[in-house]
Order: C-alpha cells, then sequence, then structure tokens
C-alpha cells in the first residue's frame, strides 16, 4: 500500500489561460504546448469501474485491498496495462496499482461507461516531475506533480491555478463529462 501525495494544477480550459509566467517561459503558449503534449506524450486510455465491479476485479486478479477504496481505474498507457484502485482524498490519498493483461483490460473497458482519454507528456519542473495532461475534447490542460509532503509540494512553484481539492477537475469527474459528448 503506497501513499499519493500529489497537487493538480489548471493550466488551460476553454481557451482561458491559467498558467504562471514562469511555466510559460518553460513550455511556452497553448498551442505550443498542445503540440509538444501529443507529440512527444503518450496516449492514455482510462475507465472508471463501478465499486462492485472493482472488487470483483481485485478479488479476480487476487489484489488484496485493505483500505477504504473508493476509485477503481483501468488504464491502458501505451503498451502497458495497469489496475488502479484509491482511497478517498485531495492531496494525499493510498493508492494501489498492479500491472494487467490487455484481456482483462479490454473485457472491462468494454463495458464501462466511464471513460476518458488524455495525452501526457512527463518532463522534469523545479526538481521534480511534472504530468501534463490533455483533454482534447475536453479543451482542458491539467499538470500534476508528486512529492514527499504537501510541503514539499508547496515549495514548488505553481505552473497554474491549484485545483486539487477541486472534485470536478478529478479525471473519474472528467470521465462522465466524455459520456455527455
Amino acid at each position: 500500500m503506497a501513499k499519493e501525495i500529489e497537487m493538480k494544477y489548471l493550466l488551460y480550459e476553454n481557451g482561458l489561460k491559467f498558467t504562471t509566467d514562469g511555466f510559460d517561459k518553460m513550455f511556452g503558449d497553448r498551442s505550443g504546448l498542445e503540440e509538444r503534449v501529443q507529440t512527444e506524450g503518450t496516449f492514455i486510455s482510462q475507465a472508471y469501474l463501478e465499486i462492485e465491479e472493482g472488487k470483483q476485479l481485485a478479488a479476480d486478479i487476487g489484489m488484496n485491498i485493505d483500505f477504504d477504496a473508493t476509485t477503481y481505474r483501468i488504464r491502458q498507457k501505451g503498451d502497458h496495462y495497469f489496475f488502479t484502485v484509491k482511497g478517498f482524498g485531495h492531496v494525499e490519498k493510498i493508492e494501489e496499482e498492479v500491472g494487467i493483461s490487455g484481456e482483462i483490460f479490454d473485457k472491462y473497458f468494454g463495458q464501462t461507461k466511464a471513460k476518458i482519454a488524455k495525452f501526457r507528456l512527463t518532463v522534469p519542473y523545479h526538481g521534480k516531475q511534472i504530468e501534463i495532461d490533455f483533454f482534447p475534447p475536453l479543451e482542458l490542460i491539467t499538470a500534476e506533480i508528486e512529492g514527499t509532503s504537501q510541503e514539499d509540494l508547496q515549495a514548488i512553484p505553481a505552473p497554474g491555478k491549484d485545483i486539487s481539492t477541486e472534485a470536478r477537475y478529478k479525471n473519474q469527474v472528467l470521465a462522465g463529462q466524455y459520456i455527455k459528448r
């Protein structure tokens, strides 16, 4: 069981800019950032399972969940497939992730409604790694930075607007917006 400590930032949404000048100096404007994330990044497809479905998948693959899980996600990142279970939290949460087969991913992805796709670019940023996510249909670009503590993360210059505690920017919620489009 691992603790994930991460801050999430809004960079661009529906053409509006939320980036800081320091971030802009490193990464350029929106169109340049979108192009870079799409050409240098990795395409990711993911889906969110219903709680009972997630518990069943965990049991089927022998994953022991010994915490109060609130999110069950399957993800394809390049040629790799993952099943992730997360506990409740915004900046800090418990997270377990294991590799799964493409067959398991395809089975569950095909029957899941809450799906999302994005491009992700991971690059150095002030001594950490920043994950920049571009969601083309939503005209949305966010960034996530993981650290060892909240204090550690707060010492890093924010690349944009802090949305770490805003539920509407969680990927699981964004997946519901994909359904409506």
